[in-house]
């Protein structure tokens, strides 16, 4: 009877040493799980920050080069623009090279405009050149001329110029019917 307690009582503890080793292993399995899953998803999240971050140091990269292009087109510009004005000072033939470029760019914009779009608008007589040309010339002229009476007229603090309303000279010409021109008030100079 004694050994067949005995066999008993082994066959127990074999058994409940043998559920121990699955349940060590089942806790091992799920802990080694865990933390594959875990290094996973950390291993993710830095590839997602890592792109991020690759991505805006790109986009401020690029966004620095169109800052320092425009930049550089901007002072280009400003020094074109400052040696054109020196040029237009200094050379007394200057507003005749002026008006000749403004009534080719002129011209040239409404061909353009005829070209893109379904809608003209149209000089008073279209179909002559040099009235599109004597009208791209006369604005020049009347722009020059208030650029011309401003800068000669002796501005007093009292007294400051009030605009006077005159008619255009030229009824044809659709780009203005009126014009604001400054004048003195009475007892400045």
């Amino acid at each position: 009877y004694q050994r067949r307690v005995h066999g008993l009582v082994r066959q127990s503890m074999d058994l409940q040493a043998e559920a121990e080793r699955r349940k060590r292993k089942q806790i091992l399995e799920s802990e080694g799980e865990m933390i594959a899953a875990r290094n996973k998803a950390t291993g993710q999240a830095d590839a997602a920050k890592t792109i991020a971050e690759a991505e805006r140091y790109v986009i401020e990269r690029k966004a620095e080069g169109e800052a320092r292009a425009t930049r550089l087109n901007a002072e280009a510009t400003a020094r074109a623009i400052e040696e054109i004005a020196l040029a237009i000072k200094n050379n007394p033939k200057s507003s005749e090279a002026i008006g000749s470029r403004i009534a080719e760019q002129y011209v040239s914009a409404f061909s353009k405009l005829a070209q893109e779009s379904n809608t003209v608008i149209l000089p008073s007589n279209p179909g002559d050149p040099s009235s599109m040309v004597a009208q791209a010339l006369a604005i020049f002229g009347s722009i020059s001329n208030r650029r011309q009476k401003s800068q000669n007229i002796v501005k007093d603090d009292n007294h400051p110029p009030t605009p006077q309303i005159t008619s255009n000279p030229n009824p044809s010409n659709k780009v203005a019917d009126e014009h604001v021109e400054p004048t003195q008030q009475e007892g400045s100079q």
